[in-house]
């Protein structure tokens, strides 16, 4: 599998990523349960997952939690749990501002395959995306597009290898 040529012995405690990796179930996703990391990746709210039937989803009640900002300022945030059928490992959380109204720019979906997740750390761990995201961008800011764009190309052009 492609995960063979990605990676021989990765020592990766935790693996976090927006949405375009959340939605690929075939290839990173697949990659990431083969490997055995955990992993949490934003989600879209339109995100589908197939129930066996007669089976429900059942959206918990709202917790309140402090998401503790890396200058350790805090801000208010609420989360719970959106359970598809019954509770398994791979789990599905929706994190907002304002749980009334779930304003679109302050409300976002996460899956997680955590070990022991609890719901005071979802939007903790959520956070460390964003800063991640962040520090990359400004890390191939200052290598400049063009040296990511070819890389991307060579990997795409060798199949991976």
């Amino acid at each position: 599998m492609v995960c063979d040529r990605l990676f021989s012995k990765p020592e990766i405690e935790l693996v976090l990523a927006d949405s375009l990796y959340g939605e690929s179930e075939r290839t990173f996703l697949g990659c990431l349960e083969e490997l055995k990391l955990s992993f949490l990746v934003a989600i879209r709210s339109n995100h589908g997952v197939w129930l066996p039937h007669g089976q429900r989803v059942r959206h918990n009640r709202w917790r309140k939690l402090d998401r503790v900002f890396s200058d350790t300022t805090k801000e208010v945030r609420y989360v719970r749990e959106i359970v598809f059928g019954k509770k398994r490992y791979r789990r599905y959380w929706e994190i907002t501002t304002y749980p009334e109204t779930l304003p679109p720019n302050s409300t976002w979906y996460v899956m997680t395959e955590i070990a022991d997740l609890s719901y005071k750390d979802v939007g903790n761990l959520y956070g460390c995306r964003n800063r991640v995201e962040y520090a990359l961008n400004q890390s191939k800011n200052e290598l400049g597009w063009s040296i990511f764009d070819c890389y991307i190309t060579q990997i795409s052009k060798s199949g991976g290898k």
